[in-house]
């Protein structure tokens, strides 16, 4: 056996002086990720370009956009992925409003009990309210009434002046119309005449 292995080490297998066979040393670890590192990481805006047009988004959205294009383009793995998403959000949008309705119960019960308001109930029914409808739950309760809209279909717009009576420039041409004609046959009736004396 030789003194001198390729391997750096010497013929009892330990490691020969001065030989490192890991010269970066041990492996720091690596710190743990928090929620709170995921969620900036996922919210930060990064520019992109969506439909030939530069526009921001966060890296959550631009990522979704990017599924949604895959799935377009027809991969069936990530179809399977946005429709397991849907059928997800579906399911917490249901829970949301369940809970909604809960904490306006419970505001009720709590008016009805001691005349007032419990401000951290209201405040976070107020909050989901605007997650669920888009907007602030005072906006909603104060906003005017407004009228229906009218959904009937517009009635095609008919020349009048073939029902009732005409104007005045299609009266105008018709009696034009009927001098011209008028002159023509007399005209056609002199030559007859002319054609006749001879």
């Amino acid at each position: 056996m030789h003194d001198d292995d390729d391997t750096g080490r010497d013929a009892r297998g330990r490691w020969k002086t001065g030989y490192c066979p890991n010269l970066k040393g041990r492996p720091r670890k690596k710190p743990p990720i928090s929620e709170a590192d995921v969620y900036v990481f996922k919210q930060t805006q990064v520019d992109a370009m969506i439909g030939g047009k530069p526009t921001q988004m966060s890296r959550h959205g631009l990522l979704l956009h990017k599924m949604y294009e895959a799935a377009l383009k027809g991969s069936v793995l990530i179809q399977r992925k946005l429709f397991e998403r849907f059928e997800q959000s579906e399911d917490t949008v249901v829970e949301a409003e369940l809970h909604l309705r809960h904490l306006g119960r419970q505001i009720l019960v709590h008016h009805d009990q001691t005349g007032q308001i419990d401000e951290r109930l209201y405040d976070e029914y107020r909050r989901l309210y605007a997650v669920l409808n888009g907007r602030e739950h005072h906006e909603a309760v104060n906003e005017p009434e407004r009228r229906p809209r009218d959904r009937s279909k517009p009635k095609p717009v008919t020349p009048t002046w073939r029902k009732g009576p005409k104007p005045q420039a299609v009266l105008d041409l018709e009696a034009e119309w009927a001098a011209a004609e008028a002159a023509e046959k007399a005209a056609k009736a002199k030559k007859t005449e002319g054609s006749n004396d001879r």
